[in-house]
């Protein structure tokens, strides 16, 4: 028999959410309904993994305290997360004020930041985490609007 979550329980489009936020939504809705007296959840983890759509030993791994991939590997990289935003808000800044910005120059100052040798690729990866930044090519003014 399915489990039937009580009205209170909001269900969102899971379709549209990506998978971190549908995970994150399945951990909240499992602390939400509580624990039963032998220490089981409620809501079933296979049975809210299935209802949010999500792999059932991802769920499971996270319930358990597991952290996620991104957060695992955060003592690894260069620049702390506070630097990064600190960097990704600077590049939206100089591209705001038409200052096109290339990797070398997002490569020093991400190495003046850091106070380590940061290498080229570096900042491909760094863009990758970083979908918000998207390299766009300038277009000159035209004579009749200068």
């Amino acid at each position: 028999m399915p489990f039937i979550l009580p009205p209170e329980i909001e269900i969102l489009d899971l379709e549209s959410m990506p998978l971190e936020s549908r995970i994150q939504y399945a951990m909240e809705t499992i602390a939400a309904l509580g624990m039963k007296a032998n220490g089981h959840t409620v809501l079933p983890l296979r049975e809210a993994a299935r209802l949010y759509l999500v792999p059932n030993t991802t769920l499971r791994s996270r319930w358990n305290g597991q952290s996620n991939r991104k957060k695992s590997h955060e003592h690894q990289q260069k620049l702390l997360p506070g630097h990064e935003d600190a960097l990704v808000a600077w590049i939206t800044e100089m591209g705001r004020r038409g200052i096109p910005m290339q990797n070398n120059a997002v490569c020093s100052y991400a190495s003046t930041i850091s106070g380590c040798e940061i290498g080229e690729s570096w900042v491909r990866r760094f863009c990758a985490r970083h979908p918000e930044l998207k390299a766009k090519w300038t277009t000159s003014l035209e004579q009749c609007r200068a």
